[in-house]
């Protein structure tokens, strides 16, 4: 059986830990594809010129997660961090992350400095993923080696 992920070990992939890696490896001719890498900072060195890269939206779509903020039951301070709270979605802060960090935004009134494709989003079933990871990783991490082995 030739899997998607064994396909990959084929291609003798790199793995590497965090975004900031994979940007490294891709902006360095290191590899010629980074799946993951950081989209944002990306965007910003297209925008500002570089023509040496591209960034690639899968069709299948993508997870989807939602950052969420909170105030500790202990904070010295909940008014400050509800203001930043509330500054944080005002149209005012949208609008510079948007132009500046390439960020989604969730402003109605602020148009995407950085547009995207239409996307679907898959929701991320964290509780799954949490109690099922050890295992996923282990397999991944098999695959991939018989892909290599199979690419030698």
């Amino acid at each position: 059986m030739h899997t998607p992920v064994r396909k990959l070990g084929r291609n003798q992939i790199v793995i590497a830990g965090g975004n900031p890696a994979l940007e490294r490896l891709l902006l360095s001719g290191e590899v010629d594809v980074a799946i993951c890498p950081n989209e944002f900072s990306l965007l910003v060195r297209i925008k500002k010129g570089e023509k040496n890269i591209k960034v690639i939206y899968p069709k299948e779509g993508a997870a989807y997660f939602v950052m969420w903020r909170g105030i500790s039951k202990d904070a010295p301070h909940p008014n400050a961090a509800k203001l930043w709270f509330h500054f944080s979605v005002s149209d005012e802060n949208q609008k510079h992350i948007s132009e500046t960090a390439a960020r989604y935004i969730t402003s109605k009134n602020v148009k995407m400095a950085f547009p995207r494709p239409e996307m679907k989003f898959h929701k991320v079933d964290w509780k799954w993923l949490k109690d099922n990871k050890v295992d996923m990783l282990k397999r991944f991490t098999e695959e991939v080696n018989k892909g290599r082995q199979e690419g030698k």
